[in-house]
């Protein structure tokens, strides 16, 4: 028995294994197999949480770093944000919130 957790990892390897899948097949014409492979990643992502935007992922962040700086009592540094990493486990996010920026966006 998986735990939720597990069969989310599961889920999201599912869904990478069929985008690598769609490349391969894509760069190989052969567009018939890359649709099959996207259209069963539709149906497995609708066993997956539903995505973050950016505006949800900082809600998320601020609430957890807020609390933190509740229960310490000091101003939050940079290492605080493994704790708000951890308050977003589980969920994803949408390709442009995780993809790298050229600066930070949580302002400490």
């Amino acid at each position: 028995m998986l735990t939720p957790a597990e069969e989310q990892q599961a889920l999201a390897t599912m869904v990478k294994q069929r985008r690598d899948s769609i490349e391969q097949y894509t760069n190989g014409n052969r567009p018939e197999l890359a649709a099959k492979e996207a259209s069963e990643i539709v149906v497995i992502e609708e066993f997956l949480p539903k995505a973050l935007d950016e505006a949800g992922l900082a809600a998320i962040v601020k609430e957890v770093l807020a609390e933190l700086a509740a229960a310490s009592g000091k101003a939050l540094t940079p290492k605080e944000m493994g704790t708000a990493n951890q308050g977003c486990a589980g969920r994803s996010c949408k390709p442009p919130v995780c993809a790298p920026r050229a600066g930070p966006s949580v302002n400490w």
